[in-house]
């Protein structure tokens, strides 16, 4: 029988409401839990007050802004493409069209493939591009270029006005990550749909905006230009092989709209190829070339790019001029001019290449034969007489070239002079100009009786005078290399023991004929009284090696270094003979052998000597994969000290960079040091290790003889010269003249 199961009322009614409950909360409950919760992760993730403040920026105040920008940058392009022929290589300023006329300023445009002009013109047409096209057909002569100096060069100073650019970077009001919406970048929400517009939006418009530091930030970091978020943004970024290419592009045009140029963008572009990078190199060498023109401020670099080359050289030739229309002070200018121009030739001679067309080396002859070489040989003009005469020997080098250094001068590649003149009457001519240049110079303390010339060294002036304050007697053999005069050796009637001692300093270092008669007021008593010139080597290096010499005499020094409880140390014996180094001998042969190699004994003088012991006791056998050995670190030693007047204290090798450790007037100093070139280049303050290296903007230094008024400047008051190139970095690092942390 089925057994039947009765409910009374009450019971049916809580099984009704327990029905309802399971309904909601089993059938629709769960339905409802899931909209809610996905509703709170879209609010978390996309909602939330983290994004409530930003927004994609499609603002239409700044959308408008960044059109105008292209726009107006687009325009300048098309301005000067308006004209057939003419291309725009570079825009860094002003460029204003009329009718028939073209007017630029700061901007790189050639003509025809192959005219650059400089940096300031008004060109007319038909008549300007006639002109040009004469220049490109090769059909001038100097009455021309005469004509085309007034057109290109003069007329654009005479018309030209300082015009600012037409557009203008936008301005942040925030940092980047604030402006841009990209402190996403740092939480979990990187990589959401909003972080990835937000940084669309950045890598599409950062470009437009000023990046620059502001005033305080720049005094916090002098070395640097940009912002730095936006270096830390860009190594969140570049995880993603496809941003760099993006960030290239758009430092490119951040550049070519004004913007500053920061040191570190040279590592962003290495990223982005060769092709890539080279465009970077050209633009920032433009801008910073550009920059330096209208400040007036030169140096002699010469670039990889032909059209920068030429359009510094133009350049440079207009604002010279203006300088000497002015009666301005234009010796910077002049001495930056004459480098360049000589570090050119000497690059073409020693190279084999062609930096410079056939019209630019023309013109050039023609612009210092006809407006240089009057104005230094004008005793009313602004120069003294000392600074006119290095300038024209500068100048007779660039034009007749050195032999000795492979230097083709101007004269000898020039299409001006018909007919070509014979090698015999260059070298007279060459030689008519020495003695000229010489008679410029004679002190006027010294009575000159006869000037010849050698008769197997052409370059060689036989001077024969007396120097009248010491009433001495006394024939000079000058020689004449790169930019001036040095004394070779001279002979003195009647006192040899002046004349020898004379001569003995004369071969440690080259004097001018000025000093060397220094040289005999201020050694007559002395040799007069026989005693001979010498150097207490042994009480020298007893202060400086305490620990480590061992004997020490007029005959032979012998040192211990690098004694060790493992090592038992290398002895070296210096051999000496009249206070010369004469041998060298070591315990350790394979080292022995290395540095017998490579020192030439017979040039060794005292002054070499001196320097000579200490560096080959601080020498370290060459290692193989680097390629610097002893030879190349005797080639550094010998330039600071004819520079420095002091070898430097420490040379290191650095994955094959060749670190210089130097110190000037208690200042510590590290440079990278460029064995071809002799550029010493970049140079930091040393601390120590307080704290790291900071590298000084803007300087470089060639331990070349051209370059020898800018060394001594830095030599003889560092502080006051590096206060010259970077003021805040002095009031940053410098406390009462003394380097601190």
């Amino acid at each position: 029988m089925r057994e039947t199961i009765f409910f009374n009322r009450d019971q049916l009614k809580i099984i009704r409401w327990y029905g309802y409950v399971y309904s909601l909360v089993f059938e629709y409950g769960i339905w409802l839990f899931s909209l809610l919760f996905s509703f709170l992760f879209v609010w978390i993730f996309f909602l939330s007050s983290y994004f409530s403040n930003l927004t994609l920026r499609e603002n239409i105040d700044v959308t408008d802004a960044q059109n105008q920008l292209r726009k107006e940058y687009i325009t300048q392009r098309s301005l000067v493409s308006s004209f057939s022929g003419f291309q725009l290589l570079g825009l860094g300023g002003m460029v204003e069209t009329t009718t028939g006329v073209l007017q630029s300023q700061d901007n790189l445009i050639v003509y025809a493939s192959g005219v650059v002009l400089p940096r300031l013109f008004v060109l007319n047409f038909p008549g300007s591009e006639q002109m040009l096209r004469r220049v490109v057909d090769g059909n001038y002569d100097s009455a021309f270029l005469h004509q085309y100096f007034l057109k290109f060069l003069v007329e654009g100073l005479q018309s030209s006005y300082e015009l600012s650019l037409p557009y203008h970077a936008l301005p942040l009001s925030q940092g980047l990550r604030e402006h841009f919406g990209l402190s996403c970048l740092e939480g979990v929400t990187q990589h959401s749909f909003v972080c990835s517009s937000y940084v669309d939006q950045f890598l599409k418009t950062f470009s437009m905006f000023d990046l620059a530091k502001t005033e305080e930030e720049i005094k916090e970091a002098p070395s640097f230009a940009v912002r730095d978020d936006f270096f830390e943004i860009y190594d969140y970024l570049k995880i993603d092989y496809t941003v760099g290419p993006k960030v290239c592009q758009g430092l490119l045009q951040y550049l070519q709209y004004g913007g500053k140029n920061d040191d570190r963008f040279s590592q962003i572009f290495h990223s982005c190829g060769s092709e890539m990078y080279n465009q970077y190199v050209f633009l920032r060498d433009f801008l910073l070339l550009t920059e330096s023109l209208r400040l007036g401020y030169l140096d002699s670099k010469v670039y990889a790019s032909s059209s920068l080359n030429h359009y510094k050289l133009f350049s440079l030739q207009q604002l010279l001029y203006k300088r000497l229309l002015a009666v301005e002070n234009a010796e910077p200018l002049l001495q930056a001019y004459l480098g360049f121009l000589y570090e050119i030739l000497t690059r073409e001679g020693n190279k084999g290449i062609t930096l410079l067309d056939q019209f630019s080396k023309d013109f050039t002859y023609w612009y210092n034969s006809t407006i240089l070489l009057p104005y230094l040989r004008d005793e009313n003009s602004k120069l003294s007489k000392d600074i006119r005469t290095n300038l024209i020997s500068k100048l007779l080098v660039i034009d007749n070239g050195n032999k000795s250094l492979n230097v083709v001068g101007l004269t000898a590649q020039t299409t001006l002079l018909k007919p070509k003149i014979s090698s015999a009457t260059s070298d007279q001519q060459e030689q008519k100009t020495l003695e000229e240049l010489f008679r410029a110079s004679i002190p006027s303390q010294f009575r000159l009786t006869a000037l010849t010339r050698g008769e197997q060294d052409e370059k060689l002036l036989i001077v024969e005078g007396v120097d009248q304050p010491t009433q001495v007697a006394l024939k000079a053999y000058l020689k004449f290399d790169a930019a001036r005069f040095y004394v070779d050796r001279i002979e003195v009637a009647d006192t040899p023991s002046l004349e020898e001692f004379v001569n003995a300093i004369l071969q440690v270092d080259r004097y001018n004929f000025v000093k060397m008669l220094g040289l005999l007021a201020d050694n007559r008593a002395i040799a007069e009284q026989n005693q001979a010139l010498s150097l207490d080597f042994c009480e020298i290096f007893s202060a400086k090696y305490p620990n480590d010499l061992l004997t020490c005499s007029s005959e032979q020094i012998r040192m211990l270094k690098g004694e060790t409880e493992q090592s038992s140390g290398t002895v070296y014996t210096f051999g000496l003979e009249k206070g010369r180094l004469k041998s060298i001998e070591l315990s350790d042969k394979v080292l022995e052998t290395q540095l017998l190699k490579e020192i030439d004994f017979s040039t060794m003088t005292q002054e070499k000597t001196l320097h000579m012991i200490p560096f080959v006791l601080d020498f370290v056998a060459k290692d193989h994969q680097s390629g610097f050995g002893l030879k190349e670190q005797l080639l550094v030693n010998d330039k600071f000290v004819k520079y420095f007047k002091q070898a430097p204290k420490k040379v290191d090798i650095v994955g094959g960079i060749v670190k210089v450790y130097f110190t000037l007037q208690d200042i510590n100093f590290i440079g990278t040091y460029d064995i071809a070139t002799h550029r010493l280049a970049p140079i930091a303050l040393d601390f120590g290790g307080a704290r790291s290296p900071v590298i000084i903007q803007k300087m470089e230094l060639y331990l070349v003889d051209t370059a020898i008024e800018d060394l001594n400047r830095f030599v003889l008051t560092p502080l006051k010269y590096l206060q010259s190139i970077n003021a805040n970095l002095v009031k940053r690092y410098f406390k009462d003249g003394v380097l601190k942390p």
